[in-house]
């Protein structure tokens, strides 16, 4: 199970007004922005927690995924390929076998 919130967001400009929140498996994050520079970088932040469910097997592994898409609205963007990135987290039971799990804390 996994959440977030406003609470647990932090944004820098050009980002602002964000809303939206998650629970479960699924949320959504919606945070509108001003132009963007062209080589501008700027941060995200987002806490998301997670808590396996007391039924999950020791010998488990599920993933946990997360994609931030950046959707400009009304304007141009002249390198859409850098307008997504997703990171993976590998959950692991406490005897899970899986090799992803070799050096899980």
């Amino acid at each position: 199970m996994t959440a977030w919130g406003k609470s647990t967001v932090s944004v820098q400009p050009p980002f602002h007004d964000c809303t939206g929140e998650g629970s479960g498996l699924a949320g959504e994050l919606t945070c509108e922005f001003d132009d963007f520079p062209a080589g501008k970088r700027v941060s995200l932040f987002v806490i998301v927690a997670a808590r396996v469910v007391k039924n999950f097997p020791a010998g488990g592994t599920t993933d946990l995924l997360l994609t931030w898409t950046i959707s400009p609205g009304g304007g141009s963007d002249t390198n859409q390929a850098n307008n997504s990135t997703s990171h993976k987290i590998v959950v692991c039971g406490i005897a899970s076998k899986d090799s992803r799990c070799k050096n899980a804390k």
